[in-house]
Protein backbone atom coordinates (compact mmCIF):
# COMPACT_ATOMS: atom_id res chain seq x y z
CA UNK A 1 0.00 0.00 0.00
CA UNK A 2 2.76 2.92 1.16
CA UNK A 3 4.49 1.65 -2.69
CA UNK A 4 1.59 2.32 -4.20
CA UNK A 5 0.84 5.86 -2.28
CA UNK A 6 4.01 6.82 -2.88
CA UNK A 7 4.33 6.26 -6.52
CA UNK A 8 1.12 7.99 -6.71
CA UNK A 9 2.50 11.40 -4.99
CA UNK A 10 5.64 10.71 -7.08
CA UNK A 11 3.63 11.13 -9.98
CA UNK A 12 1.89 14.08 -8.84
CA UNK A 13 5.14 16.09 -8.38
CA UNK A 14 6.51 15.27 -11.79
CA UNK A 15 3.04 16.28 -13.50
CA UNK A 16 2.71 19.44 -11.28
CA UNK A 17 5.90 20.51 -12.54
CA UNK A 18 5.86 19.74 -16.28
CA UNK A 19 2.43 21.66 -16.89
CA UNK A 20 3.18 23.94 -13.99
CA UNK A 21 0.19 23.07 -12.20
CA UNK A 22 -0.28 26.09 -9.21
CA UNK A 23 -0.85 25.34 -5.72
CA UNK A 24 -4.70 25.35 -5.59
CA UNK A 25 -4.51 22.12 -7.39
CA UNK A 26 -1.20 20.81 -6.72
CA UNK A 27 0.45 18.37 -4.31
CA UNK A 28 -0.91 20.07 -1.17
CA UNK A 29 -4.49 19.72 -2.36
CA UNK A 30 -3.74 16.04 -3.61
CA UNK A 31 -2.48 15.22 0.19
CA UNK A 32 -5.83 16.90 1.62
CA UNK A 33 -8.28 15.17 -0.94
CA UNK A 34 -6.17 11.63 -0.07
CA UNK A 35 -6.11 12.38 4.10
CA UNK A 36 -10.63 13.00 3.27
CA UNK A 37 -10.85 10.02 1.67
CA UNK A 38 -8.97 8.02 4.13
CA UNK A 39 -11.45 9.54 6.54
CA UNK A 40 -14.44 8.73 4.51
CA UNK A 41 -13.10 5.29 3.96
CA UNK A 42 -12.75 4.53 7.49
CA UNK A 43 -16.02 5.41 8.55
CA UNK A 44 -17.96 2.79 5.91
CA UNK A 45 -15.60 0.40 6.11
CA UNK A 46 -17.97 -1.75 8.81
CA UNK A 47 -20.86 -1.78 6.85
CA UNK A 48 -19.02 -2.04 3.37
CA UNK A 49 -15.81 -4.11 3.58
CA UNK A 50 -15.36 -4.70 -0.12
CA UNK A 51 -13.70 -1.04 0.74
CA UNK A 52 -10.76 -2.83 1.69
CA UNK A 53 -10.05 -4.25 -1.54
CA UNK A 54 -10.89 -1.34 -3.19
CA UNK A 55 -8.30 0.95 -1.66
CA UNK A 56 -5.65 1.35 -3.93
CA UNK A 57 -8.50 2.15 -6.64
CA UNK A 58 -9.68 4.89 -4.37
CA UNK A 59 -6.51 6.52 -2.76
CA UNK A 60 -4.89 7.03 -6.17
CA UNK A 61 -8.23 8.77 -7.87
CA UNK A 62 -7.95 10.90 -4.54
CA UNK A 63 -4.34 11.60 -5.34
CA UNK A 64 -4.24 11.97 -8.64
CA UNK A 65 -7.59 13.57 -9.53
CA UNK A 66 -6.47 16.87 -10.85
CA UNK A 67 -3.20 15.62 -12.46
CA UNK A 68 -5.30 15.43 -15.80
CA UNK A 69 -7.48 19.09 -15.23
CA UNK A 70 -8.49 20.56 -18.44
CA UNK A 71 -7.53 23.78 -16.86
CA UNK A 72 -4.22 22.62 -17.12
CA UNK A 73 -3.49 20.32 -20.06
CA UNK A 74 -5.43 18.00 -22.60
CA UNK A 75 -7.49 16.04 -20.56
CA UNK A 76 -7.05 12.77 -22.16
CA UNK A 77 -3.59 13.17 -23.06
CA UNK A 78 -3.56 13.68 -19.21
CA UNK A 79 -4.76 10.66 -18.29
CA UNK A 80 -2.82 8.78 -20.57
CA UNK A 81 -0.02 9.74 -18.56
CA UNK A 82 -1.47 8.65 -15.51
CA UNK A 83 -2.44 5.47 -16.37
CA UNK A 84 1.04 4.98 -18.32
CA UNK A 85 2.60 5.87 -14.92
CA UNK A 86 0.63 3.64 -12.52
CA UNK A 87 0.71 0.74 -14.42
CA UNK A 88 3.65 -0.59 -12.52
CA UNK A 89 1.79 -0.92 -9.27
CA UNK A 90 -1.68 -1.37 -10.06
CA UNK A 91 -3.73 -3.70 -12.00
CA UNK A 92 -5.05 -3.18 -15.89
CA UNK A 93 -8.79 -3.34 -13.88
CA UNK A 94 -7.35 -0.90 -11.18
CA UNK A 95 -6.39 1.69 -13.24
CA UNK A 96 -9.90 1.42 -15.73
CA UNK A 97 -11.59 2.12 -12.32
CA UNK A 98 -9.85 4.71 -11.28
CA UNK A 99 -9.65 6.00 -14.69
CA UNK A 100 -13.26 6.07 -14.81
CA UNK A 101 -13.73 7.95 -11.21
CA UNK A 102 -11.41 10.71 -12.15
CA UNK A 103 -13.26 11.24 -15.78
CA UNK A 104 -16.35 11.38 -14.28
CA UNK A 105 -16.20 12.91 -10.32
CA UNK A 106 -16.16 16.93 -10.96
CA UNK A 107 -18.55 19.20 -9.92
CA UNK A 108 -18.80 20.56 -13.24
CA UNK A 109 -19.76 16.71 -14.72
CA UNK A 110 -22.11 15.76 -11.91
CA UNK A 111 -24.34 18.64 -12.51
CA UNK A 112 -24.15 18.03 -16.28
CA UNK A 113 -24.58 14.30 -16.92
CA UNK A 114 -25.72 13.04 -12.85
CA UNK A 115 -23.59 10.16 -11.58
CA UNK A 116 -21.99 7.62 -13.60
CA UNK A 117 -23.00 3.68 -12.82
CA UNK A 118 -20.17 2.33 -10.85
CA UNK A 119 -21.64 -1.05 -10.34
CA UNK A 120 -19.49 -2.50 -7.34
CA UNK A 121 -17.81 1.08 -7.09
CA UNK A 122 -19.90 3.29 -6.83
CA UNK A 123 -19.47 3.63 -3.08
CA UNK A 124 -15.51 4.22 -3.95
CA UNK A 125 -16.90 6.71 -6.78
CA UNK A 126 -18.53 8.48 -4.33
CA UNK A 127 -15.98 8.80 -1.29
CA UNK A 128 -12.89 10.23 -3.78
CA UNK A 129 -15.99 13.07 -5.19
CA UNK A 130 -16.63 13.78 -1.78
CA UNK A 131 -13.32 14.15 -0.72
CA UNK A 132 -12.73 16.76 -3.54
CA UNK A 133 -15.93 18.94 -2.33
CA UNK A 134 -14.79 18.65 1.37
CA UNK A 135 -11.33 19.96 0.16
CA UNK A 136 -12.79 22.92 -1.71
CA UNK A 137 -14.07 24.44 1.32
CA UNK A 138 -11.11 26.57 1.55
CA UNK A 139 -11.67 29.83 0.19
CA UNK A 140 -8.06 30.51 -0.42
CA UNK A 141 -7.79 28.20 -3.40
CA UNK A 142 -10.24 30.34 -5.32
CA UNK A 143 -8.43 33.41 -4.86
CA UNK A 144 -4.97 31.35 -5.21
CA UNK A 145 -6.20 30.07 -8.40
CA UNK A 146 -7.71 33.33 -9.76
CA UNK A 147 -4.25 35.14 -9.55
CA UNK A 148 -2.28 32.22 -11.25
CA UNK A 149 -4.57 30.95 -14.14
CA UNK A 150 -6.49 34.42 -14.35
CA UNK A 151 -3.78 36.57 -13.44
CA UNK A 152 -5.94 38.75 -11.42
CA UNK A 153 -4.64 41.11 -8.71
CA UNK A 154 -5.42 39.60 -4.88
CA UNK A 155 -8.46 42.17 -4.56
CA UNK A 156 -9.90 40.89 -7.99
CA UNK A 157 -9.21 37.37 -7.31
CA UNK A 158 -10.96 37.57 -3.51
CA UNK A 159 -14.32 39.75 -5.70
CA UNK A 160 -14.47 36.97 -8.10
CA UNK A 161 -13.63 33.98 -5.17
CA UNK A 162 -16.66 35.53 -3.20
CA UNK A 163 -19.03 35.00 -6.11
CA UNK A 164 -17.80 31.36 -7.23
CA UNK A 165 -17.50 30.24 -3.39
CA UNK A 166 -21.12 31.53 -3.03
CA UNK A 167 -22.77 30.17 -6.05
CA UNK A 168 -20.84 27.31 -5.88
CA UNK A 169 -19.32 25.77 -2.73
CA UNK A 170 -21.95 27.25 -0.32
CA UNK A 171 -24.81 24.76 -2.51
CA UNK A 172 -23.34 21.66 -1.85
CA UNK A 173 -25.54 20.72 0.72
CA UNK A 174 -28.77 21.97 -0.68
CA UNK A 175 -28.33 20.49 -4.15
CA UNK A 176 -27.67 17.05 -2.04
CA UNK A 177 -24.09 16.46 -3.33
CA UNK A 178 -22.99 14.00 -0.09
CA UNK A 179 -23.96 10.81 -0.08
CA UNK A 180 -21.90 8.95 2.89
CA UNK A 181 -22.97 10.25 6.93
CA UNK A 182 -19.57 11.46 7.20
CA UNK A 183 -19.02 14.06 4.33
CA UNK A 184 -22.49 15.15 5.43
CA UNK A 185 -21.82 16.24 9.33
CA UNK A 186 -18.22 17.30 8.16
CA UNK A 187 -19.71 19.40 5.57
CA UNK A 188 -22.30 20.89 7.95
CA UNK A 189 -19.39 21.73 10.30
CA UNK A 190 -17.31 23.17 6.98
CA UNK A 191 -20.09 25.31 5.64
CA UNK A 192 -20.92 26.82 9.28
CA UNK A 193 -16.74 27.83 9.28
CA UNK A 194 -16.55 28.66 5.28
CA UNK A 195 -19.53 31.00 5.76
CA UNK A 196 -18.52 32.84 8.74
CA UNK A 197 -14.80 32.94 6.90
CA UNK A 198 -17.01 34.41 3.48
CA UNK A 199 -18.38 37.22 5.28
CA UNK A 200 -15.12 38.10 7.41
CA UNK A 201 -13.65 38.25 3.57
CA UNK A 202 -16.62 40.20 2.21
CA UNK A 203 -16.71 42.89 4.80
CA UNK A 204 -13.03 43.47 4.03
CA UNK A 205 -13.22 43.25 0.68
CA UNK A 206 -16.07 44.97 -0.48
CA UNK A 207 -16.55 48.97 -0.64
CA UNK A 208 -19.97 49.53 1.56
CA UNK A 209 -22.22 49.92 -1.30
CA UNK A 210 -21.31 46.68 -2.65
CA UNK A 211 -21.32 44.85 1.18
CA UNK A 212 -24.97 46.08 1.48
CA UNK A 213 -26.19 44.85 -2.16
CA UNK A 214 -24.44 41.51 -1.53
CA UNK A 215 -25.79 41.44 1.77
CA UNK A 216 -29.51 41.22 0.12
CA UNK A 217 -28.43 38.75 -2.05
CA UNK A 218 -29.65 35.03 -2.63
CA UNK A 219 -25.64 34.16 -1.88
CA UNK A 220 -25.93 35.35 1.12
CA UNK A 221 -28.18 33.10 2.83
CA UNK A 222 -27.83 29.38 3.68
CA UNK A 223 -30.86 28.38 2.10
CA UNK A 224 -34.39 29.97 0.37
CA UNK A 225 -37.39 28.20 2.34
CA UNK A 226 -41.07 28.40 2.23
CA UNK A 227 -43.14 28.97 5.38
CA UNK A 228 -44.78 25.79 5.01
CA UNK A 229 -41.56 24.32 5.74
CA UNK A 230 -41.01 25.69 8.95
CA UNK A 231 -42.38 24.61 12.52
CA UNK A 232 -44.70 27.31 14.05
CA UNK A 233 -44.69 27.60 18.18
CA UNK A 234 -47.88 28.77 18.06
CA UNK A 235 -48.17 29.72 21.69
CA UNK A 236 -44.58 31.48 21.44
CA UNK A 237 -45.75 32.84 18.29
CA UNK A 238 -42.47 31.49 16.75
CA UNK A 239 -41.42 29.78 13.24
CA UNK A 240 -37.96 27.78 13.45
CA UNK A 241 -36.03 25.84 11.14
CA UNK A 242 -33.19 23.48 11.29
CA UNK A 243 -29.43 24.90 11.40
CA UNK A 244 -26.45 22.33 10.13
CA UNK A 245 -24.53 23.84 13.32
CA UNK A 246 -27.28 21.65 15.60
CA UNK A 247 -29.40 24.90 16.60
CA UNK A 248 -32.40 26.85 14.99
CA UNK A 249 -33.16 29.23 12.83
CA UNK A 250 -35.96 31.27 14.10
CA UNK A 251 -38.22 34.42 13.21
CA UNK A 252 -41.28 35.84 15.02
CA UNK A 253 -44.51 35.68 13.63
CA UNK A 254 -44.54 39.44 14.24
CA UNK A 255 -41.64 40.50 12.01
CA UNK A 256 -43.19 38.98 9.00
CA UNK A 257 -44.60 41.88 7.09
CA UNK A 258 -43.38 41.72 3.29
CA UNK A 259 -43.95 38.13 2.01
CA UNK A 260 -40.15 37.63 2.70
CA UNK A 261 -38.23 37.99 5.39
CA UNK A 262 -34.82 36.78 6.72
CA UNK A 263 -34.57 33.92 10.01
CA UNK A 264 -31.11 34.12 11.57
CA UNK A 265 -29.22 31.26 14.19
CA UNK A 266 -28.13 32.08 17.63
CA UNK A 267 -25.60 30.13 17.53
CA UNK A 268 -23.50 31.25 14.46
CA UNK A 269 -23.67 33.67 11.63
CA UNK A 270 -25.85 31.81 9.04
CA UNK A 271 -29.42 32.95 7.57
CA UNK A 272 -32.38 31.80 5.97
CA UNK A 273 -34.70 33.89 3.44
CA UNK A 274 -38.09 32.79 4.07
CA UNK A 275 -40.75 33.13 1.71
CA UNK A 276 -44.23 33.37 2.40
CA UNK A 277 -47.71 34.67 1.50
CA UNK A 278 -48.51 37.22 4.18
CA UNK A 279 -52.05 36.49 3.33
CA UNK A 280 -52.19 33.34 4.61
CA UNK A 281 -49.97 33.79 8.28
CA UNK A 282 -51.95 32.75 11.59
CA UNK A 283 -53.24 36.17 13.20
CA UNK A 284 -50.44 37.08 15.66
CA UNK A 285 -51.81 36.94 19.39
CA UNK A 286 -50.29 39.94 21.86
CA UNK A 287 -48.82 38.04 24.50
CA UNK A 288 -51.62 38.53 27.26
CA UNK A 289 -49.64 38.11 30.80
Amino acid sequence: MNTIINHAFDCVMKITKEHEIDESHALKHSIEVFNLSREILQSELTNNTQLTSQQNIIYCAAILHDMCDKKYMNDEEGLKRIQDYMKDVLSENEIEIMSKIIMTMSYSKVCKNGYPDMGEYQLAYHIVREADLLAAYDIDRCVIFGMYIDKLNYTDAVKRAIDLFSARVLTYISDNLFITEYSKTKSKLLHIEAAINLEKLTTRSLSPTSHTRRANSKSKYYEEVEIEDLDFDEKKQIYTYPCPCGDKFSICLDDLHDGEDVATCPSCTLRIKVIYDEDKLPEFKEDEE
